[in-house]
């Protein structure tokens, strides 16, 4: 297969466009859910929340030491962007790949086809492009899909999806060189079985990409001897690559200031850990809906509309072409999607992410057909990311959300000093809460304990060894309920109604025990999902959280950063969600004020309040 002298350029601008993009619209620190929590734990060169993600870990941290003059946070958003890019560059390699073998089989078959004098061989499919044109449409297929949806919001802000592009497009390119090209290298072969272990290490859901290669290489190589040989010789690096979990107990056992599972205590706690069993109950529960219209919802803005017509066409020309090929792409595309329809989670987009690689690709085979030669329609196949970057900008235009920023900065800023604060907030403040404490000085007097942390062990431990003037005081209670915890995580037979009697004595105890000596906050959370928690205690608000006293209390309003809520105009449930929240949390507090006769606070607070509210108005 040739390479056009002007593929060097493609190539280039298949990174460089997408990269400059991503940059000016990178998020400027700390976002939903995870983002804190990543970044503590690449700084840190710590253990992330299951699976743990040791080769993202690993990479997030050598990008850190970069020396560049910004903020922690926004050196690992840069990271993301430059991941995404990177999986771009590789998306052009490709489908410029992709293109000059189907070419390669659709003239093989018309040849075939004109030998035996069909009267159908000038009806057999063609491509008939030269390497400019196929570098032209690759370009194209890249750009369109650095700017599909969903892929753009893996590079404007942390997340380990950024990276498991990268994989997902380089396994993809080195098994197509291994097993889809007429001269088989074993060397081809291991390394790709290496980048898989590797890609392992960063994502499990690399797994989507087994059925479409098991499909491909057995119908390939058959069910010999000699094709079980390579399987197994195949083995040995991608267990290599693999072993990047060793990571996991080892730093685990040095005791880093993140080690989410604390892995090192057993062989039980690193497989759940690894394993994700934690999340397995949102699985093939039956409720596939939200997830299936999420996808419909999501599917224009990946191919640019035009492109769902697109993709079909080129499924079936190459179905026409090539029917394992065909095969090969039906099987990436249905399994990763019956996956993560069944795969109840909030962020179920980005399990779509196979998906909407491969229909991408197949919208510029199917381009590479219309084409045909024709050097105008080729050049047309360029509108496609024009129409994706018009589309998803405002979208992924992250570069003034400081959503979480701000509702962090005024939950911390608005606690008295030496607090401790209760909370399950993870996706608007624990997380974020993590990151900038440590890494960015807010707040350092500040005890945050995350409640539904607490039901894991290794979160006890880490609370006891972070703060042990507030565990001391409560250590029977916490003992009593690890020791039903622990059977409960290690399988063993436990007494359910125990354990929760248990637990809310624990929560109890942190709070009675702790009053005395400093000022204690829980947030509305807490007390929506633990009615038998501080029963005793009037609830006084306090910026974004509620401070437990035994009377009702004027205390400051609180420190507020809103100006990111008054402009935002909420793009997804998560944004909806953090103003919706800010906006009922102001309004109790105003109404709280009026009830001790503090009208002026009152008054303030509603309108702001109200301000918020009209801003989910506008979505």
């Amino acid at each position: 297969m040739k390479s056009s002298l002007k593929e060097p350029l493609a190539l280039s601008l298949s990174f460089v466009v997408p990269f400059a993009v991503y940059c000016s619209t990178l998020a400027p620190s700390v976002t939903f859910t995870d983002s804190g929590e990543l970044a503590a734990a690449c700084l840190s060169l710590g253990v992330a929340h299951p699976t743990g993600y040791p080769l993202f870990v690993t990479l997030g941290h050598l990008w850190s030491r970069l020396p560049l003059p910004v903020s922690p946070i926004f050196k690992l958003n840069l990271f993301a962007a430059f991941c995404v890019a990177t999986s771009s560059a590789i998306f052009f390699k490709l489908a410029r790949f992709a293109l000059a073998l189907i070419q390669e089989r659709a003239e093989r078959l018309a040849k075939e086809a004109k030998k035996k004098k069909s009267k159908s061989a000038s009806a057999e499919p063609s491509l008939a492009l030269d390497d400019d044109a196929r570098a032209l449409i690759a370009l194209a297929a890249s750009l369109t899909f650095a700017f599909s949806r969903t892929i753009w919001a893996q590079a404007t802000a942390i997340e380990v999806y950024a990276l498991h592009l990268v994989m997902l497009n380089l396994s993809l390119l080195l098994f197509w060189r291994f097993a889809m090209t007429q001269d088989v290298r074993p060397k081809d072969a291991f390394v790709w079985a290496f980048a898989l272990g590797l890609g392992f290490g960063n994502h499990l859901t690399m797994i989507l990409l087994a059925p479409a290669m098991l499909y491909f290489y057995f119908r390939r190589f058959g069910f010999g001897k000699e094709a079980f040989r390579l399987v197994g010789l195949m083995a040995i690096p991608f267990l290599a690559g693999l072993s990047i979990y060793l990571y996991l107990p080892i730093r685990s056992a040095t005791m880093p200031e993140f080690n989410w599972g604390e892995v090192h205590r057993g062989f039980d706690k690193f497989f759940y850990h690894v394993s994700g069993k934690q999340y397995q109950i949102n699985l093939f529960n039956g409720n596939w809906e939200p997830q299936a219209k999420m996808f419909f919802s999501l599917l224009p803005f990946e191919l640019a509309f035009v492109g769902i017509p697109l993709s079909i066409y080129g499924a079936v020309k190459l179905f026409q072409v090539d029917r394992s090929l065909g095969w090969f792409f039906a099987l990436l595309v249905l399994g990763s999607a019956f996956y993560a329809v069944n795969y109840n989670v909030h962020d179920a987009d980005a399990y779509f992410l196979l998906t909407f690689l491969a229909l991408i690709l197949l919208a510029f085979i199917g381009m590479a057909f219309l084409a045909r030669g024709r050097k105008a329609v080729a050049f047309a196949s360029a509108l496609l990311p024009l129409v994706s970057l018009a589309l998803n900008f405002n979208h992924n235009d992250k570069r003034n959300d400081r959503l979480v920023l701000d509702y962090a900065r005024t939950m911390a800023e608005s606690l008295a000093p030496n607090a401790l604060v209760l909370s399950a907030q993870w996706d608007y403040f624990c997380s974020a809460f993590w990151y900038l404490q440590r890494f960015e000085g807010l707040r350092p007097d500040v005890v945050m304990i995350e409640k539904e942390l607490l039901r894991r062990t290794w979160y006890a431990r880490k609370v006891r060894r972070d703060f042990p003037d507030v565990a001391a005081k409560c250590e029977k209670e916490i003992a009593e309920f690890l020791e039903d915890l622990e059977r409960f995580e290690s399988g063993k037979p436990y007494n359910q109604l125990r354990i929760q009697m248990r637990w809310t004595a624990m929560l109890n105890a942190l709070i009675d025990k702790n009053v005395g000596a400093r000022p204690v906050y829980l947030t509305q959370d807490v007390l929506q999902t633990e009615p038998d928690v501080a029963t005793a205690y009037k609830k006084v608000p306090q910026g974004f959280a509620l401070r437990l006293c035994e009377r009702d209390t004027l205390l400051p309003i609180g420190q507020f950063h809103l100006e990111s809520f008054f402009n935002a105009t909420p793009r997804n449930h998560l944004e909806e969600g953090i103003l919706r929240t800010a906006a009922i949390e102001l309004g109790n507090a105003a109404r709280y004020a009026y009830s001790i006769g503090n009208v002026a606070d009152a008054e303030r607070l509603s309108k702001w309040s109200e301000a918020i509210q009209a801003r989910l108005q506008t979505r």
